[in-house]
C-alpha cells in the first residue's frame, strides 16, 4: 500500500506527494500525478505514491505518474521512480502508467526504477519494473511484510532488475509469467526461493525466458521441465544456487551461463541437496556460439541423456566427469579444460610429473611422456618420468615446474577430461 511521499533530492528538487483514491468506479481520462521535481543545482526529487481502489472498475485513457525528477547538474543524481498500486475488480483501463526514474549526466546518475502494481479479476496480479531511462545500476527491491509474493505477470524491460530484499528472512517470489526484451534481470539470493513460469497444471511446459537470471548464495528457483534461456546480458544465467524441476535446458544462441561452486540442478522433489554432486539433465543443448563456464577451481560433474553443442558452442571447466547416452559436438564446438581457458585455476594442480627447479634450468612437466629439460648446470636431472594409464587415463596433467623445498608451482597447468559414454557422436564433419 504506497502511501508515502517521495524524498527530496540533495539541495535539489522536491519529492512527489501521495494520492489515495477509494471509489466504485474511476473513469480516468486526465492525469493522476505525484512526480518528483527536476533540478538544475542538486539531485532530482523522487516520485511519490498513488494508491487507487476501485470496487467495480478502472476505465479511461488517461495516465498515472510517479516519475523521478531529472537534473542538469553533472555532479548530482536523478530521483528514483515512485510507487503506483491499483486494486480493482475489473481492469478496463486503456491509459498509461509511468514510474520511471529521472535522468542525469553524472556517472551512475540516472534514477532507479519505480514500480507499477495492479490487481484485478481481469488480469490477476501484475508487476511492472518501470525503467525507461535504461539505467543498469539499481534494482527494484521488494521489501514487503508478506514473506511470500505471488505475481501472475511481471514485466521487466530496458535493463530493469528485480530482487527481493536480502534480510536473513526466508522469503519467496513466485512468478507465473515473465515478459521482457532480454535486457532485464531477476535475482534470487540466500534464504530465498521461488518459482519462475512453473505451471501447476502443465509442468512439462517449455518456458522461453527473455530475461537474465541470477541464483546466488544457494537461492532456489523452480522452473518448467523445459527451459530456454534467452537473456541478452553478459551472463544470461548466473547459477550459484539451486535450479529445480528442469529436465531439459537450452542455452540460446550466443548466450553465456556461469556455473558457480554452489550450483545444483536437481529434481522437483529432491530434499537431500548435500548429497547431490552431479548436475543432471535429460537434454542439455547449447545453441550456436553459446558458452557455459564453471568458476575457477570447479569441475563439471554431469549426468545427461543428451548433450548437444551446436556450432562454436563451448563448455569450460577445470575438469569434466560426464556420463551421457549421447554427446553431439558440432563443428568448432568443444569441451575444454585446457589451461589457457582456465587462467585463474590453481587448486586442482597436481605435481606428480612436474619438472624440477634446478641450477639455471627447470624441467618441463611429464605425463604421457617425459618432460623436456634433461639436466641443469650441475648435471642434476630436472625431468620426471611419465605416469597415468594408457588404457584408462584418469589423471590430470601436471604443473610445469614444482619446487618441493618451497612448495612453489610455476609454469603451465594440466587439467582432466573424463567421459563415460553409452554412445558418443563427434559430429565434426557437418
Amino acid at each position: 500500500m504506497p502511501l508515502t511521499p517521495g524524498a527530496s533530492g540533495g539541495s535539489g528538487g522536491k519529492g512527489g506527494g501521495f494520492i489515495k483514491i477509494a471509489t466504485k468506479e474511476l473513469v480516468l481520462d486526465g492525469i493522476l500525478r505525484s512526480s518528483g521535481a527536476d533540478s538544475t543545482i542538486g539531485g532530482g526529487g523522487a516520485g511519490g505514491s498513488i494508491y487507487v481502489v476501485c470496487s467495480v472498475a478502472l476505465k479511461g485513457l488517461g495516465s498515472l505518474e510517479t516519475v523521478g525528477g531529472s537534473t542538469t547538474n553533472p555532479d548530482a543524481g536523478a530521483g528514483s521512480g515512485g510507487h503506483i498500486a491499483v486494486n480493482m475488480k475489473n481492469d478496463l483501463f486503456q491509459g498509461t502508467f509511468s514510474a520511471g526514474g529521472g535522468t542525469s549526466k553524472a556517472p551512475h546518475g540516472n534514477g532507479g526504477p519505480g514500480s507499477v502494481y495492479t490487481f484485478s479479476q481481469t488480469y490477476g496480479e501484475k508487476l511492472v519494473c518501470d525503467n525507461p531511462n535504461g539505467q543498469k545500476d539499481y534494482y527494484t527491491t521488494l521489501n514487503e511484510a508478506n514473506l511470500v509474493l505471488n505475481f501472475d505477470d511481471v514485466d521487466i524491460y530496458n535493463y530493469a532488475k528485480l530482487q527481493v530484499v536480502k534480510d536473513g528472512k526466508n522469503r519467496e517470489l513466485n512468478i507465473m509469467k515473465v515478459n521482457g526484451d532480454g535486457t532485464g534481470l531477476v535475482r534470487i539470493q540466500k534464504n530465498q526461493k521461488g518459482t519462475l513460469e512453473r505451471s501447476i497444471t502443465d509442468t512439462k511446459a517449455n518456458s522461453k525466458l527473455k530475461v537474465n537470471i541470477e541464483l546466488h548464495d544457494g537461492g532456489e528457483f523452480i522452473l518448467s521441465e523445459t527451459v530456454t534461456i534467452l537473456g541478452l546480458g553478459d551472463i544470461a544465467f548466473d547459477l550459484d544456487g539451486v535450479m529445480r524441476g528442469v529436465s531439459n535446458l537450452y542455452l540460446g544462441p550466443n548466450r553465456n551461463m556461469r556455473m558457480g561452486s554452489n550450483a545444483k540442478i536437481v529434481s522437483f522433489s529432491e530434499t537431500n541437496l548435500d548429497a547431490i554432486k552431479y548436475v543432471t539433465f535429460g537434454t542439455l543443448q547449447l545453441e550456436p556460439g553459446s558458452k557455459i563456464e564453471y568458476d575457477s577451481n570447479t569441475g563439471a560433474l554431469m549426468q545427461a541423456g543428451n548433450i548437444n553443442l551446436k556450432f562454436a558452442a563451448k563448455i569450460y571447466s577445470d575438469y569434466f566427469n560426464v556420463t551421457a547416452s549421447n554427446i553431439d559436438l558440432e563443428l568448432e564446438s568443444y569441451l575444454s579444460c585446457s589451461s589457457k581457458h582456465r587462467p585463474d585455476s590453481d587448486k586442482m594442480d597436481i605435481t606428480e610429473g612436474s619438472g624440477l627447479r634446478g641450477n639455471g634450468y627447470s624441467g618441463g612437466a611429464a605425463h604421457g611422456g617425459v618432460g623436456g629439460g634433461g639436466k641443469d648446470l650441475n648435471g642434476t636431472a630436472v625431468t620426471r618420468a611419465s605416469y597415468n594409464s594408457l588404457y584408462y587415463p584418469k589423471k590430470a596433467g601436471s604443473r610445469g615446474t614444482f619446487d618441493a623445498s618451497t612448495g612453489t608451482k610455476s609454469g603451465g597447468r594440466g587439467i582432466l577430461l573424463f567421459l563415460t559414454l553409452i554412445f558418443i557422436l563427434l559430429n565434426l564433419l557437418r
